[in-house]
């Protein structure tokens, strides 16, 4: 149910919604319970990944590591997938008679051309996510054995992106926002479930809790981005919610590292800024070039 006011509550939870960058429309993430109020995370104070009983499915894949041949083996990028905005292009240019019944259709609508977008962003964030400097020990030294790791990467990713086209109105990226994170949610699920062998039931458990780090690790970026001491902040909030086991122990290495992948992400967000809001509304990004190690 959506109140005509500041606070937005999820159908069936009772729970409300505070009018932020990423929570002011936050309705399309599935059945997740907002935050209270007063635990609203801050830059100050990011959320940290829950401890839990390292037998639980949220304890095995926060803390078990994949059996590989090399330490801290990248895996490879998603499959290439045909850009839907492309698509939606070439069945522009069909005969008349064929298009014409398209677009009465809605198939050109404005709605549609962003949810194609959408999709088309949601798999750059995923592979630029998987980009081997993030996870050199010279550089970003993230696990990449490690499920959560992986899935915060991407998810910091699509931020980026919108932190890049909010010059623009809301309204003219509203879906394209919905489609990129709900396309995340359900890939992520997917995974857990194939790639992870767990069971669906603890998989969409696990996921809500995700969500909801996610969600406070955005929230405090959005404030640390904007601070005079970025730099040092990015790299707290880092350290708490990607380079922190599920015991709250920092990983080797990791306070040099996080320092790195908080300088990655200044540049990228200065380049997203950079961008034309219609650029990547059209489903195209591209990245800032990396740090120096």
């Amino acid at each position: 149910i959506m109140q005509r006011s500041s606070m937005r509550r999820l159908p069936g939870t009772g729970q409300r919604l505070l009018s932020e960058p990423w929570a002011r429309r936050f309705s399309y993430v599935r059945q997740v319970p907002a935050l209270p109020i007063r635990d609203q995370p801050h830059a100050s104070q990011p959320v940290m990944l829950p401890k839990i009983a390292a037998h639980s499915p949220l304890g095995v894949l926060s803390c078990q590591k994949r059996e590989v041949h090399m330490d801290r083996e990248v895996p490879p990028p998603p499959k290439e997938a045909p850009s839907l905005v492309a698509e939606l292009k070439h069945l522009q240019n069909k005969n008349a008679l064929y298009v014409g019944f398209l677009r009465f259709c809605g198939v050109f609508s404005n709605q549609q051309w962003q949810r194609a977008a959408g999709t088309d962003l949601l798999f750059q964030c995923m592979k630029q996510g998987l980009n081997p400097a993030l996870y050199s020990s010279k550089a970003g030294n993230v696990d990449a054995r490690r499920f959560y790791c992986r899935f915060m990467l991407s998810g910091i990713h699509c931020w980026l992106v919108h932190v890049g086209m909010r010059k623009a109105p809301a309204e003219t990226w509203e879906p394209l926002l919905h489609e990129m994170l709900e396309g995340l949610w359900d890939r992520v699920l997917r995974d857990m479930v194939k790639e992870e062998d767990v069971e669906l039931l603890h998989a969409t458990k696990f996921l809500k809790d995700m969500q909801l780090t996610w969600h406070g690790t955005v929230l405090a970026l959005d404030e640390a981005i904007e601070s005079d001491t970025a730099t040092d902040r990015v790299s707290e909030i880092l350290l708490k919610n990607v380079y922190t086991d599920s015991n709250g122990e920092l990983e080797e290495g990791a306070k040099e590292a996080s320092m790195w992948l908080a300088k990655y992400i200044e540049k990228q967000v200065e380049h997203m800024r950079s961008l034309p809001a219609e650029e990547i509304k059209g489903g195209t990004v591209t990245w800032a070039p990396l740090p120096e190690v």
